[in-house]
């Protein structure tokens, strides 16, 4: 034979060889629950790429405006009621003056001197018009008293006055006059003030007293009535 064909002989040889000398693969039966576990997988699997695929498009393609959270609207404001007012207090009230009255409080007491002390005591004498005289409107008359120095001082003729006190002004010239001389215990003296009447219709009195610096004594008074 030929040595190229020995050779090849040789070689088909050791393929034989070699090839019954190696193993052959078994052929493994499919286990069902590992199929089932990996059709699983697979399916998890291609559902999560195709969201992430939609999320994706959604960065790369954003055409619808996302949800608005409606704006809640400001609720109208509830008026509080206020609390009522305080009533203010009404003002103090004070009594209403009187006003001067064209017909004093009549004085029917007798005329008389109000001793204040036993050195200034007087007595009245005489007094002139006499109580509750009756003179028309506007009549002139004069108010005359003889007033006695009954007390222990002596009434010197500059520092002792006769003067209006209250009541109707009847004088028509003078609130006050000098004494017309120093009067001693147990003297007299004569006060004479020019009057009028008044003009209207009334019973009026007038009170008149003498007077040392800021004592007053021997008060006197008198009440006439006017008519037509």
């Amino acid at each position: 034979m030929k040595l190229k064909t020995k050779l090849t002989i040789l070689s088909l040889i050791g393929i034989l060889v070699i090839a019954s000398c190696t193993p052959q693969p078994t052929v493994a039966t499919p286990d069902p629950a590992v199929e089932t576990a990996v059709f699983n997988l697979l399916q998890t699997q291609a559902m999560q790429n195709a969201q992430a695929e939609l999320t994706q498009a959604a960065l790369l393609n954003p055409t619808e405006k996302p949800t608005e959270m409606p704006t809640a609207t400001p609720a109208e404001p509830t008026a509080t009621a206020l609390p009522p007012t305080a009533t203010p207090l009404p003002p103090t009230a004070f009594p209403t003056p009187i006003p001067p009255t064209a017909t004093p409080i009549p004085f029917t007491a007798t005329p008389s001197a109000t001793p204040t002390r036993s050195d200034l005591n007087c007595s009245v004498t005489s007094s002139s018009p006499a109580n509750n005289t009756v003179f028309k409107p506007g009549t002139d008359f004069d108010g005359r008293w003889t007033i006695k120095n009954t007390g222990s001082n002596t009434w010197d003729a500059s520092s002792v006055d006769f003067f209006f006190i209250s009541g109707t002004r009847f004088q028509t010239r003078f609130d006050a006059i000098d004494l017309p001389s120093t009067v001693t215990n147990g003297s007299s003296v004569d006060l004479v003030i020019d009057m009028a009447a008044p003009s209207s219709e009334g019973t009026f009195s007038t009170t008149w007293g003498l007077r040392s610096g800021s004592t007053s004594f021997c008060v006197v008074t008198f009440t006439i009535i006017v008519k037509n």
